[in-house]
Formats: structure tokens, sequence, C-alpha cells
């Protein structure tokens, strides 16, 4: 009897220890093509919520089209936001590190958003030296910037996608989406 409840125990800090750092994708409405997902990975591409001061993470964000027809995202100063890449503190919400100097988005036809794709990107914190990186059809030109300190931190998205459908008879058809509140709390220790 004891040994069971034991290995019920371990089992469920064993649950806890491996789900602390997930986060949710966030679907806002299953009627919506677009899952969202925002993180922090370390070095290996795994989600983390505590990072040893010094130490190189990314910033990771993905959409996905999860429905069977083309959505091309429109409005991109929408989509594309100021708030995507900045790393506030978590005590106030003040900005702390801003990664992204100015960003270039192509207007004309928006972004096309193919069936059952994924598209991903990870910004590496901190960076050495001013650079540029592309997601989607979009631009972004990041400066260089420092190591945290020690804190609480978190990055955060919140947006609605504007997107557009051609029918099957070559009519557009414009839709947007209610606003998706991304999260992502971590902590820098010595």
């Amino acid at each position: 009897m004891k040994l069971t409840i034991l290995k019920q125990i371990l089992f469920a800090l064993l649950l806890v220890f491996t789900t602390a750092g997930c986060q949710e994708d966030e679907i806002i409405d299953e009627h919506y093509p677009f899952k969202l997902h925002y993180a922090i990975q370390n070095e290996h591409g795994q989600e983390v919520t505590q990072i040893k001061e010094g130490e190189k993470f990314f910033i990771y964000f993905s959409i996905e089209n999860t429905s069977d027809r083309h959505a091309s995202i429109n409005k991109h100063h929408l989509f594309f936001n100021d708030e995507l890449f900045n790393i506030y503190n978590k005590n106030n919400y003040a900005v702390v590190g801003t990664p992204v100097e100015r960003t270039i988005c192509l207007e004309i036809m928006g972004c096309e958003g193919e069936p059952h794709v994924k598209n991903e990107i990870n910004v590496p914190y901190p960076l050495k030296n001013d650079t540029t990186i592309g997601f989607m059809c979009c631009s972004y030109n990041l400066a260089k910037f420092p190591n945290l300190s020690a804190g609480k931190y978190l990055i955060k998205y919140t947006a609605n996608i504007p997107y557009f459908y051609i029918t099957d008879d070559h009519q557009v058809e414009s839709h947007e989406t209610d606003s998706y509140n991304l999260k992502y709390e971590f902590e820098i220790v010595r």
C-alpha cells in the first residue's frame, strides 16, 4: 500500500515538473483558422521558465493555419505589432528588452497562410550584433541588446488577426479574429 502511494506521488511530481514550462497553444475560436504559440526556449529548443543569468535563450513564436484553405493575413501592422518580441518586467509591465528596432512588412496582398502549415521563429537573446530576420512577409531589424539581470519577466502578445480567403468564384472574403492574449512568464536566476 505504501509503495503504491509513493509511486503515485512520484508520478504526480514528475508530471508537474515536465509540464511546468508548457503553455497551451491559443486557438481563440474553433471557427478561426489560426493557432498561435509564444514561449521562451533554451538552446536545445525546450520550453523553460528559468534561465541562468548570462545564458542564451530564445523567444519562440509560431502561427499555424489549421484550416483547409489559404488564409492570407493582411493589415500587418495589427498582427505584427510592436509588442511582439518585447520583454517585460513581470512586476510593473515595463519594457526591459526591445530587440525589434524596426519592422517592414509587404502590405500588397497579405502573407499567405498555407493550409495546415506552421510558421515559426526563434529570436535569440541576448543579441550580440544588430541583425535582420525574416518571418512570413515581414522583415525585423533587431538591435543589439544586453543580458538581462536576475529577476522575473514575461513576454506577451495581444492582437487580432485580419485575414481573407479567396473563394472558389474568385471573390475576397474578409474576416478578423477576436483578440489573442498570449503571455509567458519566466525568471532569470543567478
